[in-house]
C-alpha cells in the first residue's frame, strides 16, 4: 500500500512536469508580454500564435486575451477561447469577454459556452492529478487510521514524512504529546518552521503553540486543572470559537472535561429556487441586418472578418474578377462572423458571396 501512495507521487510528478511545459508553452509572462504589446496589424500573427499554444492557455492569458479587443475581434477572440474549451468554466475569463465593447454576436457566445459541455486537453491532465491525489489521499487515511488504533507513533511520523500534506507537520509533532512526551512536543511546535508550511496555515500556529502549551502543562502539573475562569479555560474557549484545526482539538478537549456542549451546525440547502438546466445569459443583443455583409478590415491584407446574419445555413463564395472562385466555406445560421484568410491572394477586387435565405448578399473586397 505504501509503495502504490510512493508511485502516485511520482505520477503526479511527471504530470505536473507535463503541465509546466505546456501551459503557455512553459512561460506565462512571455505570453502575456505577447499579448500586451501586440498591435492591430498583428492580430492574425497574435490570433495564430495562440492557437498554437491551444489548448494548453491558461485562464490568465484568456483573460488578457479577451482583454486585448483591438487586435482580437469577435470572430478571432472567439476562435482563441472554442480552442480552449476550459475558457467556458471560467467566470473572470467569461466577465472579460463581457465587458469588451464591442458586441459578441449570440452565436458566437454560443460556441464558447459550450465549452462547458466539454473537458480540454488541460483539463484532462488536472483532472487525471485530482484523481490520483483522492487516491493517495485514502491510502494515507487508511495507514493512518491502522497506526493509530495499533498504537504505532513511529510509523505514525514516517508516514506523515513520507506522505505529507498541508498539517502533516502538526500531526507529526502531536504524535508526541500521544507518547507522553510533552516537552520535546512543545518545543517541536514553538520552533517549527513556518516556511515550510502552506501560506494559508500559518495562521493556525499561535493556536497550535498555546493548545500545546495547555495540554503540557496538564500532563507535567498535576496541580493544574482545567475548569470556569481558569486560565486554561479561557485559553481554549477563545481557541474554540474558530473552524480551524486547533479550535476543534481545543473544543474536543473541553468536551472531554464536560466544559462545553457543542453540536456542530449543519447547513440545509436552500431549495426555494432550482433550475433543471444551466442557462447563459447573453450579455449584450447585436442587431440583425438581414441585407448586407459587413467586411473589416477592408482593404485587407492577410485576412478580413464576414458579419453577417443569416436564419438558415449558407455558403460563402470568394469571387475573383475574372469570376473564378477562389475561397468557398459553409456558413453556421444566425448572427455570427467568419475568419477569412486571403493571404497568397493576388492584389484586387473581389467579390464576397453569401448564398442563405434563397436570396445572395454580396459585398466588394480589396486586397492588398
Amino acid at each position: 500500500m505504501i509503495a502504490g501512495a510512493l508511485s502516485i507521487d511520482e505520477t503526479i510528478a511527471n504530470i505536473k512536469s507535463e503541465l509546466e511545459l505546456v501551459i503557455d508553452e512553459g512561460n506565462t509572462p512571455l505570453t502575456l508580454n505577447t499579448i500586451n504589446t501586440s498591435v492591430s496589424f498583428e492580430a492574425l500573427w497574435l490570433h495564430d500564435q495562440l492557437l498554437g499554444v491551444s489548448p494548453y492557455l491558461s485562464d490568465t492569458a484568456l483573460i488578457k486575451a479577451a482583454e486585448k479587443e483591438d487586435v482580437l475581434n469577435s470572430a478571432l477572440i472567439r476562435d482563441v477561447m472554442v480552442a480552449n474549451p476550459h475558457s467556458a468554466k471560467s467566470d473572470k475569463v467569461m466577465e472579460a469577454l463581457e465587458q469588451r465593447n464591442e458586441t459578441l454576436p449570440e452565436n458566437i457566445w454560443a460556441e464558447i459556452n459550450a465549452g462547458k459541455n466539454q473537458i480540454s486537453a488541460k483539463q484532462a491532465l488536472e483532472i487525471e492529478i485530482s484523481n490520483l491525489l483522492a487516491e493517495k489521499a485514502l491510502i494515507k487515511s487508511l495507514l493512518s487510521q491502522n497506526y493509530q488504533e495499533e498504537n504505532k507513533t513511529d510509523s505514525l511520523r514516517w508516514l506523515m514524512n513520507h506522505l505529507p500534506d498541508a498539517l502533516s507537520a502538526y500531526r507529526e509533532i502531536w504524535t508526541w504529546f500521544d507518547e507522553g512526551n510533552t516537552d520535546y512536543g512543545l518545543n517541536a511546535i514553538q520552533n517549527l518552521d513556518l516556511t515550510a508550511l502552506p501560506e494559508n496555515h500559518r495562521s493556525y500556529h499561535n493556536g497550535y503553540v498555546e493548545l500545546a502549551e495547555v495540554t503540557n502543562q496538564l500532563v507535567n502539573d498535576s496541580a493544574y486543572v482545567i475548569q470556569n475562569d481558569s486560565l486554561g479555560f479561557i485559553t481554549l474557549q477563545n481557541l474554540a470559537a474558530f473552524d480551524n484545526p486547533a479550535g476543534i482539538a481545543a473544543r474536543n478537549l473541553l468536551t472531554a472535561y464536560r466544559l462545553m456542549n457543542y453540536e456542530a451546525t449543519i447547513p440545509v440547502p436552500n431549495n426555494t429556487s432550482k433550475s433543471a438546466t444551466a442557462t447563459f445569459n447573453y450579455p449584450k443583443k447585436a442587431k440583425k441586418d438581414k441585407t448586407a455583409i459587413h467586411v473589416f478590415p477592408n482593404p485587407a491584407n492577410d485576412y478580413t472578418i464576414l458579419s453577417y446574419s443569416i436564419e438558415e445555413s449558407g455558403t460563402m463564395q470568394l469571387v475573383s474578377q475574372e469570376g473564378r472562385v477562389v475561397r468557398f466555406e459553409n456558413l453556421k445560421s444566425g448572427i455570427n462572423q467568419y475568419l477569412l484568410r486571403t493571404g497568397g491572394l493576388p492584389s484586387g477586387v473581389y467579390t464576397v458571396k453569401i448564398n442563405a435565405d434563397k436570396q445572395v448578399l454580396t459585398s466588394k473586397l480589396i486586397i492588398k
